[in-house]
C-alpha cells in the first residue's frame, strides 16, 4: 500500500508540473501580437514592433466579417476548425486563413495583407458540389450581378458607384465578373458567382495594369 501511495504521489506531482508548464506556454502566447500558428517570427518580431501590422485575431475577425456581410456566410468559431499561417510574399507579410466546418464538407480560404488589412482573396469551397452542374450553366446579366456583389463591395469599404462591372465570361460553375475602379487602373477585382444559387464563391484582388487595358 505504501508503494501505491508513493506512485500516486509521483503521478500527482508530474501532472501538476505538466499543468504548470502548459500554463507558462499559453501565457507567453498573446493574440494581440503578430503571431502565426506555425512560427512567431522570433528575431524579426523586434524589428516589426513599430510597424502597424494587423494581428492574428484582427485578421480572423476581418475575414469573418467579410464572409458574413459580403458573402452572406455566418460562421460560428465554436463550430469550425481554423488553420492560420503567416508568410512572407512579394507584397510583404500575409495572413492565410482556412476555416473548415466540423463535418469537413465545407471550407473557406482567406488571404489578408498584414500591413494594411486588405483582403486579397476569399474562396468558398464545397466538396459536395454537384458535378452535374458543370454540364449546363447560364450567365447572370450585369444588372443582376451588380445587385449580388453590392454587399461584398460595401463590406470591403468600397463605393459601388465608383466601380465598373464587366461580364468577363461564364464558366462551368457560373458567371465571372471583372470589377474595377473607374479612376484607378492599377488593380481590379475578379468575382465568381454561382449561377444556380446566385451566391459569390470566389473573390480576388489583382494588381496588374496590363491585364485590364482591354477593359478601358
Amino acid at each position: 500500500m505504501k508503494i501505491n501511495f508513493k506512485i500516486a504521489g509521483l503521478i500527482s506531482l508530474l501532472l501538476i508540473f505538466l499543468i504548470f508548464i502548459t500554463n507558462i506556454h499559453f501565457e507567453k502566447y498573446n493574440n494581440n501580437v503578430l503571431y502565426s500558428e506555425k512560427f512567431a517570427l522570433k528575431e524579426r518580431t523586434k524589428e516589426l514592433q513599430n510597424i502597424n501590422y494587423i494581428t492574428r485575431e484582427e485578421a480572423i475577425s476581418k475575414g469573418l466579417d467579410v464572409l458574413k456581410d459580403g458573402f452572406g456566410i455566418n460562421l460560428n468559431r465554436d463550430q469550425i476548425s481554423e488553420n492560420i499561417d503567416l508568410y512572407e510574399s512579394e507584397e510583404g507579410y500575409e495572413w492565410y486563413i482556412m476555416w473548415s466546418e466540423n463535418d469537413k464538407s465545407q471550407k473557406y480560404y482567406c488571404n489578408i495583407l498584414a500591413d494594411n488589412g486588405d483582403i486579397k482573396s476569399i474562396v468558398v469551397e464545397n466538396s459536395n458540389f454537384d458535378e452535374n452542374h458543370k454540364k449546363s450553366y447560364e450567365a447572370i446579366n450585369i444588372s443582376k450581378a451588380e445587385d449580388i456583389i453590392k454587399p461584398l463591395i460595401k463590406s470591403l469599404d468600397l463605393n459601388i458607384e465608383n466601380m465598373k462591372v464587366y461580364l468577363n465570361y461564364s464558366d462551368n460553375y457560373g458567371t465571372v465578373l471583372i470589377v474595377k475602379d473607374k479612376n484607378d487602373n492599377s488593380y481590379f477585382y475578379e468575382i465568381n458567382i454561382n449561377y444556380k444559387d446566385e451566391k459569390i464563391i470566389y473573390f480576388r484582388k489583382v494588381e496588374n495594369v496590363n491585364s485590364i487595358e482591354i477593359l478601358k
